[in-house]
């Protein structure tokens, strides 16, 4: 028997099991029931075991919650899964693959509520440089896909493929492409989804200002290609090992920075916990313009100390000094003896130690010497 003959009559039982759902009159039930019957689908050997289903909220190291999501598909070998409560689960975002919204009957309102809902996860993804060794002496860099987001409907909601793809393309023209679906399929009858020119545009990757929207009908072969495309999506997106180290130190968005390591400070006088303020983070920001390498910065804190050099050699990753009066490190003290040397580092502004935060995932160094009241603000 041809596979897609196959899909054909498993569409079939999953629409006779979805009108069976509507004998369900407390919506809660019947919103339960219909993500069971997918759940159940792609359950049955139609994703590999490591791919896991889920449902609840999405959450990010930046203290970000995305709305809560009717399927979610995560790795079942490398992700932690937090029980908030006895029927809510929360999912570190670096832990999804992505997420399946289900709909009875894809109404215009239906398709925009799911359309949000995927915006949500998406928004507080933050892309990662993942490095992987190649042997000793080589490696190679990449950066993370986002997750994918997908709505399956049973049916249409008094409406048609077309019209719903006019409804999408109204939604996209408010919204970056970073936020739009990867797929849309309605049971039986067919797939709207992204293309540029004659290419399919079915990762986030793919997904640019320059698409068209295409409705196609596939009628029975829907479940098939939805099925198939779920597939492709998943094993397009790589999932790392687990840190939950990452979520120690919840970060925080400004505008469009992710900041990390601007908290810790305690008030001198009521030892209430502080952090930079978000003036003084923009500041820094727009300072520093040109990173350096990192042993560049160990040398102009610690002053030209040649014996040291091989101790530091392999510390070539960008890092950017925030220093706007120029501040000296230690070579200045140099001619200092021990019993100065204090005093001196004390009374003179250098830059001989520091705090270190992250924006956007890069590494800046900041001077304890310019380290102001107005630079704080209570968390």
């Amino acid at each position: 028997m041809e596979i897609t003959k196959v899909f054909e009559l498993i569409s079939k039982k999953m629409s006779v099991d979805f009108e069976l759902s509507a004998g369900f009159k407390h919506n809660g039930l019947r919103g339960d029931h219909r993500e069971d019957v997918l759940r159940k689908f792609l359950c049955e050997g139609r994703l590999p075991k490591q791919y896991a289903i889920g449902n609840g909220e999405i959450i990010s190291s930046y203290s970000q919650t995305s709305k809560q999501t009717d399927l979610i598909i995560y790795d079942s070998n490398k992700s932690i899964i937090f029980e908030a409560t006895s029927t809510l689960q929360i999912f570190p975002i670096e832990s999804v693959y992505g997420v399946i919204e289900v709909k009875s009957k894809l109404s215009k309102a239906k398709l925009i509520e799911g359309l949000d809902n995927i915006k949500s996860i998406k928004e507080i993804y933050t892309s990662t440089t993942v490095t992987k060794k190649l042997g000793k002496l080589a490696a190679a860099s990449y950066h993370t896909n986002p997750p994918f987001g997908v709505i399956f409907a049973y049916d249409l909601g008094g409406n048609s493929l077309d019209s719903l793809r006019v409804n999408l393309s109204e939604w996209c023209r408010n919204n970056p492409p970073k936020v739009w679906p990867n797929l849309i399929c309605i049971l039986n009858k067919g797939i709207i989804r992204f293309s540029e020119g004659l290419k399919q545009a079915l990762h986030s990757s793919d997904i640019n200002d320059n698409c068209q929207i295409s409705a196609l009908h596939f009628n029975d072969e829907s479940l098939f290609e939805f099925t198939s495309s779920l597939i492709t999506l998943c094993t397009n997106r790589e999932i790392e090992v687990f840190d939950l180290h990452n979520y120690k130190d919840n970060g925080i968005i400004i505008d469009n920075l992710r900041v990390k390591g601007a908290n810790g400070f305690k008030d001198r006088n009521n030892g209430n916990d502080l952090r930079f303020t978000d003036a003084f983070i923009k500041e820094i920001y727009e300072t520093c313009k040109k990173p350096i390498q990192y042993k560049e910065l160990i040398f102009l804190t610690i002053g030209d100390q040649k014996h040291l050099e091989p101790f530091f050699a392999d510390r070539t990753d960008p890092v950017y000094l925030y220093n706007p009066k120029n501040y000296p490190g230690m070579g200045k003290f140099s001619q200092y003896n021990v019993d100065e040397l204090l005093t001196h580092i004390q009374n003179t502004p250098n830059i001989t130690s520091g705090h270190h935060i992250y924006i956007n995932d890069n590494t800046y160094y900041i001077p304890y010497a310019y380290f102001e009241d107005n630079h704080f603000q209570p968390i």
